[in-house]
């Protein structure tokens, strides 16, 4: 449908690396039905240690109202618990978890290698960071934790949007990159 995430560099300024990704072109158009199977996404590879719940946290950039929201899922499975992350600032980059009191997460079947993906549901949405946690009380502030290492790297992948894990004082975290979903990030248990 002509539509895909792009790296969106000068565009709203106060992004956390040397750019972000943003969902083209914005023309207002909207994905609830059918998104996982018809919406461009991002995808990261995530070599999970634990199975579990994880919270899902998004920073983003929201250009006007009709373009503040996107979908998240597992490996290509588009969950309930995944549906429309909203609550950006428009026209400010802010952390989204939730829609309305709904806090937003993934359930990971089983340790090992798992994509997470991020699939458009507003065209011209800005997608920053995004964040997983162990905990439903963790809130990020600022720009969140820092970046860690790409598996097999000492250095963040910081030309994509980063994937951070963090710990309720924010201490440990990942980064992996995003779009190609080439690179595999892991952590040590916390």
């Amino acid at each position: 449908d002509g539509h895909a995430w792009a790296s969106a560099t000068g565009l709203a300024a106060g992004y956390s690396g040397v750019g972000a990704m943003q969902a083209l072109p914005e023309d207002r158009s909207v994905w609830d039905v059918g998104y996982a199977g018809g919406a461009s996404r991002l995808d990261y590879a995530i070599e999970f240690a634990t199975a579990g719940t994880y919270y899902v946290w998004v920073r983003g950039y929201g250009p006007n109202t009709a373009s503040d929201s996107v979908h998240v899922g597992l490996d290509g499975v588009a969950p309930a618990t995944g549906f429309n992350f909203n609550g950006f600032v428009i026209k400010a980059w802010s952390w989204s978890g939730r829609n309305g009191s709904s806090v937003r997460s993934i359930t990971v079947p089983s340790a090992g290698v798992h994509t997470l993906n991020l699939w458009m549901r507003e065209s011209g949405m800005i997608v920053d960071r995004v964040l997983l946690t162990r905990s439903a009380s963790y809130v990020p502030s600022g720009i969140g934790p820092a970046e860690s290492p790409i598996s097999g790297s000492s250095t963040p992948a910081s030309s994509r949007p980063p994937i951070s894990f963090a710990s309720e004082s924010g201490a440990s975290s990942l980064t992996c990159a995003a779009s190609s979903g080439e690179y595999i990030a892991s952590r040590a248990p916390s």
